[in-house]
């Protein structure tokens, strides 16, 4: 999970903005685990969370200015 950074990542910025907006067609794409053969990783979007702890993994980082935990 480290060095994954959506916000960093011109793809991720329509996707994230039409989440946020609840304009995105199919959020659980972007949303949840996804596994990569090196690495596992996990997109959260929760607006009333302050931190979140993803249990068996530990806390999840804010991404910048956002609602989304990875």
């Amino acid at each position: 999970m480290h060095g994954w950074r959506p916000e960093t990542c011109a793809r991720f910025e329509t996707d994230l903005r039409r989440i946020a907006e609840g304009r995105h067609h199919d959020p659980h794409a972007v949303l949840g685990l996804h596994s990569e053969p090196d690495q596992h990783r996990f997109l959260a979007y929760i607006p009333a969370a302050s931190d979140v702890v993803l249990e068996g993994v530990g806390p999840l980082p804010r991404l910048a200015d956002s609602d989304f935990f990875a």
